[in-house]
């Protein structure tokens, strides 16, 4: 039994609105990520040879996925995104604390990724703390999937991951 036993639970077991309160919490949030840059999904330290991958959506009223990363020494990110829905494009792009677009070389880390295409976004980033921000251009609801490698090695910077 996955929620125990107990009186109170018994007595609601065969409602609908137990059912579709449980349903929407098991189909609906696994993709949720956070929607403030404070409460950002935290991917934890790279180094060396990390990768992350997680599927999302974004869009409706204010609903942006916020994701951030410490960068322990400095090398080289690249991030793939496919966007999975057929409506809006996505923004994907790398920000600080303040939500502003960095800029590695004269180069703006964002993206914009047309319905139903893969973009990619790549650069070598120096130690310290960023934050990914993923959001629909027009606010409809939009699926991704996100993949993120790290390498430290400089030889591997110009090879794309294919």
């Amino acid at each position: 039994m996955l929620f125990g036993k107990s009186d109170k639970f018994s007595t609601l077991k065969g409602s609908v609105l137990n059912t579709q309160i449980n349903r929407s919490r098991f189909l609906f949030h696994n993709n949720d990520v956070a929607d403030r840059i404070e409460d950002a999904r935290n991917i934890g330290k790279l180094s060396k040879s990390s990768s992350y991958t997680n599927r999302g959506d974004v869009g409706g009223r204010n609903d942006r996925d916020y994701y951030t990363f410490k960068v322990k020494k400095a090398g080289t990110i690249k991030l793939k995104i496919d966007h999975i829905d057929r409506d809006d494009p996505i923004t994907v792009s790398i920000v600080n604390r303040q939500e502003r677009v960095l800029s590695v070389n004269g180069k703006r880390l964002i993206t914009e990724i047309d319905p139903r295409e893969k973009g990619k976004l790549s650069a070598r980033l120096q130690k310290g703390t960023y934050y990914l921000k993923i959001e629909s251009e027009d606010g409809r609801n939009q699926d991704y999937r996100l993949s993120l490698k790290f390498n430290t090695q400089k030889d591997n910077d110009d090879r794309d991951d294919d």
